[in-house]
């Protein structure tokens, strides 16, 4: 059984891309297999992106499959949420310049 879980959050300013235009038709399927997860797809211009989760432990972890190894690097929380918090807190709210449009975090909850 798979559920989806979309965030919408409001835009966020790139912390490395500037004047970057965003591509609103652009999602990054499995996102976390890029070897930056978020950070390849805001600065490809991407509005949305999507990871797979599985709880393991009290614990949100971004795989495909369900992950045999534990890797702590590997969370929701550390790949998403906390960059996402500190691109947000520096960039005053948005992902991109004059863009005000909102930001898809899609979490496929895999059971």
């Amino acid at each position: 059984m798979k559920f989806i879980l979309i965030l919408f959050l409001s835009a966020v300013s790139c912390i490395t891309v500037k004047n970057q235009l965003p591509l609103v038709n652009a999602h990054a399927h499995n996102d976390y297999e890029h070897e930056r997860p978020l950070f390849d797809a805001i600065e490809n211009g991407f509005i949305s992106v999507e990871a797979d989760v599985h709880l393991i432990h009290n614990e949100l972890y971004v795989s495909h499959f369900t992950p045999t190894i534990i890797d702590e690097s590997k969370t929701l929380e550390q790949l998403y949420l906390k960059p996402l918090d500190s691109i947000i807190k520096k960039n005053k709210g948005r992902i991109y310049k004059g863009y005000d449009g909102v930001f898809y975090l899609m979490i496929d909850i895999c059971m």
